[in-house]
């Protein structure tokens, strides 16, 4: 799991050269074969394909944790 491109962004603007997120996002990609690129829930400009570390997308989804997303996401959080 990737941290948020704000945690990133914060040590750079803390001093961390080359740490925004910008900087790393490619090295996270590069080291994904994610298994479901083809999915429409998945955003493959955000993850590659034949890197060392299996990724997919949890099937089944929880459908309490998909009501808790969505609960959250009305809640602007």
């Amino acid at each position: 799991m990737r941290g948020a491109p704000s945690d990133f962004d914060s040590w750079a603007a803390g001093g961390a050269e080359g740490w925004a997120y910008e900087d790393v996002k490619g090295y996270f990609i590069k080291s994904e074969d994610c298994r479901d690129v083809a999915d429409d829930n998945v955003d493959g400009a955000y993850h590659g394909v034949g890197g060392p570390l299996t990724t997919c997308i949890r099937k089944p989804v929880n459908p309490i944790a998909a009501k808790f997303v969505d609960a959250c996401e009305e809640a602007g959080e």
